[in-house]
């Protein structure tokens, strides 16, 4: 009786840690696809729950910084760019678009 409990208690842990896994792939399609829409405070609430649970993938900060510089966000955007190529020094551009964030908090 004992390892039919525990067997039952096993496999219903198995389902709950497996359906609480983030498809961060599909999180961060569906942030793109709001900032393409404009919903930019949408996109920014998707990213930020990717990050909490992936903080070293680099796009998630990219197009999160790409949404706060839609808002007018300038310094919020230059801080996501600025991690971003922290994370990956190799993706040029978010080296651009931290420039053109610059720019614009200056004007």
């Amino acid at each position: 009786m004992k390892s039919i409990y525990f067997l039952f208690t096993f496999h219903f842990i198995l389902i709950i840690t497996a359906s609480s896994q983030l498809n961060t792939p599909v999180y961060i399609d569906k942030a793109r696809r709001e900032i393409m829409n404009n919903e930019n405070q949408k996109a920014i609430e998707r990213l930020n729950t990717v990050i909490k649970v992936k903080p070293y993938l680099y796009d998630a900060y990219f197009f999160r910084g790409i949404a706060k510089f839609g808002m007018g966000d300038y310094t919020g955007a230059i801080e996501d760019f600025t991690e971003t190529v922290t994370i990956n020094p190799f993706f040029p551009k978010a080296y651009q678009y931290r420039g053109i964030s610059k720019d614009a908090l200056q004007n």
